[in-house]
């Protein structure tokens, strides 16, 4: 069980089912998948509401939760003339995000630079073990 201000949190077993118990100031509840996913759901909602927001940068230090190979889904969004990106994170369920056409063609880029730059490593480690 981990602490954080009072409050408790741990994966238990319910039923032959995964659980999530929760405990603060005394009172405890046991949500479900489907329950835990939905309070997740709300809090993204009021921490984004918060002030001061996520920060914009990415921190050198978090330990960033990184989903293989996410499943995702794309559609267009004719309000902005971009798409909807939706991606599965295992933790967190399907997370939107919404593009225009600048804001596509700055990821196109970085995303080409970045397959790029993973094949140059590659490629490099490879003739380093020849």
């Amino acid at each position: 069980m981990r602490e954080q201000g009072g409050l408790q949190v741990a994966r238990v077993e319910r039923e032959g089912k995964a659980a999530l118990l929760i405990e603060c100031g005394g009172a405890s509840t046991i949500l479900d998948g489907a329950q835990a996913e939905a309070l997740i759901q709300k809090l993204a909602l009021c921490r984004s509401a918060m002030k001061p927001p996520v920060a914009p940068r990415l921190s050198p230090t978090h330990n960033y939760h990184i989903t293989l190979q996410p499943l995702w889904f794309a559609e267009p969004n004719l309000t902005i003339d971009g798409i909807v990106l939706l991606l599965r994170h295992g933790g967190f369920g399907w997370i939107g995000f919404s593009f225009d056409r600048a804001a596509l063609k700055r990821m196109r880029r970085d995303l080409s630079r970045a397959t790029a730059a993973s094949h140059r490593v590659r490629l490099v480690e490879s003739l380093a073990t020849q």
